[in-house]
């Protein structure tokens, strides 16, 4: 969890900023992200299923979420790794903003860019990137 550092099995993701609360009860931080930032719609990180909050409702059937359940839980074929070094066309984002599909870099969570940093540096080394990219396989 951003707010207390609490890992649940419950613990959903917000889809305005990407932050990551415990619980979508009334008390939890979740709760309160969406009322004091008029952030509303949340995914469960484990089940892959969208909420939306304060109003505590299951958002269901909702074409626009479908890009996001696909990505939540990434499943790679050995050819589709052994093709990501091949890569060198930049893709461009919503904003226009060009980038070399693969490398996104982390939400802050409070000092922790020395986390990001290592990271980062780790995704970098062929063998252990597709160890872990092909471990969900």
């Amino acid at each position: 969890c951003s707010v207390s550092l609490e890992s649940s099995p419950h613990i959903y993701a917000c889809l305005v900023c990407g932050k990551f609360f415990r619980g979508k009860g009334k008390q939890t931080p979740a709760y309160t992200h969406a009322v004091e930032e008029g952030h509303f719609v949340f995914v469960h990180l484990t089940k892959g299923t969208f909420h939306c909050l304060p109003d505590d409702y299951e958002i269901k059937n909702e074409p626009s979420l479908n890009d996001i359940s696909e990505a939540l839980h990434p499943k790679f074929t050995k050819a589709e790794v052994e093709k990501l070094d091949e890569n060198q066309e930049l893709a461009r984002d919503l904003f226009g903003r060009r980038y070399l599909p693969g490398f996104v870099g982390l939400n802050n969570l409070n000092k922790t860019d020395y986390l990001n940093a290592v990271l980062q540096a780790l995704a970098h080394v062929r063998p252990l990137r597709d160890f872990f990219l092909l471990a969900g396989s």
